[in-house]
């Protein structure tokens, strides 16, 4: 059996921050510093990961909108799991053989939707391959 940190180190990923959704969202009068956080870097770009897992916070999808925290906790009122930041580096091509660079120096983040704790280290896998397709087009990345 393969374990979480297994998958992750296998992908290059870790986590940057984690948020459990019913804990952050259980209050209406008080919220996390880290969901407060969460909705203010929440990405522009329509398509993105965030906005796929849940629909309900693609209104959010605008460049000068930073909602209020009390919006994005009704977004996520009833949503069970974990919002999770993603982070994996940069591939760089290294010569013609699929080799490839990288370093912590440099480096994607994505806030993603992990259904259930299980789920955390396959879902931030399957990010950093895409992150890790798009880095080297047409090249295995495993």
């Amino acid at each position: 059996m393969t374990t979480a940190l297994e998958v992750m180190f296998d992908a290059g990923v870790r986590v940057e921050e984690l948020i459990y959704i019913p804990g952050a969202v259980a209050s209406d009068e008080s919220f996390p510093k880290a969901l407060e956080e969460f909705g203010e870097d929440l990405p522009a770009e329509e398509d993105a990961e965030i906005y796929k897992a849940i629909p309900a916070l693609a209104p959010f999808a605008d460049e000068n909108n930073e909602p209020e925290a009390w919006r994005v906790a009704e977004a996520l009122r009833f949503l069970p799991g974990f919002l999770v930041q993603a982070a994996t580096p940069v591939r760089r091509p290294y010569g013609s053989s699929g080799a490839f660079t990288s370093s912590w120096g440099h480096y994607h983040t994505a806030w993603l939707h992990a259904p259930t704790e299980a789920d955390i280290a396959t879902v931030c896998a399957a990010w950093a391959e895409e992150r890790h397709n798009e880095d080297m087009p047409g090249r295995a990345t495993a």
